[in-house]
This record gives structure tokens, C-alpha cells and sequence, in this order.
């Protein structure tokens, strides 16, 4: 698979609950400077599950890496897609310091994801998929901005985000089950 085949599902997958908390910062901080504490969000969940990986490659076997799958799964069915945001902590704290607090705050599915999906990469996908997940980070305020603008998309959007942020973390960690050959591994060893 490409990287842009699955870094683009990825950071979707990983990243629709965050809809409403860029609407919530959109109408409060200029746009760059949410891209630039998103980006700074980003790499550093990225290090992070760049690093995760190389460590659980080292320590357990590829294919039960499979079992990560089954927290995005989880979070489909658990996930509380109403993120609480206080105004008035937004309006006193420094934007970039609290809007990457925020980011990571929220990305510990996308950490758990990402991990996931490097640790079943060659270093030169990692790389690429990297690079797509940071491009796509800074992009999305940008697209949200200009969504939010048509009243229309805007309250169908707010409307619909629970099931669309449900089905994407389910869709991600069946893909994670997937990539990692976890059900063929599993399967084998239940004929044996």
C-alpha cells in the first residue's frame, strides 16, 4: 500500500473529533495561529508513535500488534464526541501554549493509531506517511474555516459528527487488524 493510501484514511479516521473543537477555536483565534499549534501538536504525536513502534517492533511480534486495533474499535462504541470547551479559559490562556495542549489532549487516539500503523511500515512509509499526516494537520483548520462559513455544512456537520467520528474509528481499527495480519495469525492458531 501507498503511503498516501493510508495516511490520508488515517489522519481522517484519527482526526474527525477534532470538528468541533477547531469550530470552537476558529471563532475565537486567528487561523494561523491554530495551524501552528496543531503542527506542533502533530509532530510530536508523530515522534511519539514513531517511537512507539520501533519499541514494540523490538519487543513483541508484528502480528500481535494486531490487538491496538481493538482500542479504535472500542472508542467507536465509547467515545464521548462532545468536547467541553470553557470560553473563558480559551480567551485567557496563551493561544499557541493552549491550543497545543488541546491537540495532545485529544490525539491519544491518534498516537495509539499511529503507532500502530508505523509499526507496519518500512521506515521510507513512515517517513511519507508522516509527512502526509503534518500536511493534512496544517491544511484542516484551513478547510474548516471555510466549511464553517455555509451555515448549511456547518449545523449538518455539528449534527452528523457522532456518527461520522464512530464509524471512522471503527473503520481504522479494522484496518489496524488488518495490516497487521492479526485475524490470519489468530485463525491459524485456532486450527491448530
Amino acid at each position: 500500500m501507498t503511503a498516501l493510501t493510508v495516511g490520508i484514511p488515517l489522519f481522517f479516521a484519527t482526526n474527525v473529533d477534532t470538528l468541533l473543537l477547531l469550530l470552537s477555536m476558529l471563532l475565537l483565534y486567528p487561523v494561523h495561529t491554530i495551524v501552528l499549534s496543531q503542527l506542533a501538536g502533530a509532530i510530536t504525536v508523530i515522534a511519539l508513535a514513531n517511537l512507539a513502534s520501533q519499541i514494540l517492533n523490538h519487543l513483541v511480534p508484528t502480528w500481535s500488534l494486531g490487538l491496538l486495533g481493538i482500542i479504535p474499535i472500542i472508542l467507536a462504541f465509547r467515545v464521548n464526541v462532545d468536547l467541553p470547551i470553557k470560553q473563558d479559559i480559551l480567551k485567557k490562556s496563551g493561544a499557541y501554549w493552549l491550543i497545543y495542549m488541546l491537540y495532545l489532549s485529544s490525539s491519544s487516539d491518534n498516537l495509539i493509531s499511529y503507532s500502530a500503523v508505523f509499526t507496519a511500515s518500512s521506515l521510507a512509509n513512515r517517513l511519507a506517511i508522516s509527512a502526509i499526516l503534518l500536511i493534512l494537520t496544517g491544511l484542516l483548520p484551513v478547510i474548516m474555516q471555510i466549511i464553517y462559513s455555509h451555515t448549511f455544512i456547518k449545523s449538518h456537520l455539528i449534527r452528523y459528527q457522532a456518527i461520522i467520528t464512530r464509524v471512522a474509528y471503527f473503520t481504522i481499527g479494522i484496518y489496524i487488524l488488518f495490516i497487521t495480519a492479526i485475524i490470519p495469525h489468530l485463525i491459524q492458531l485456532l486450527l491448530r
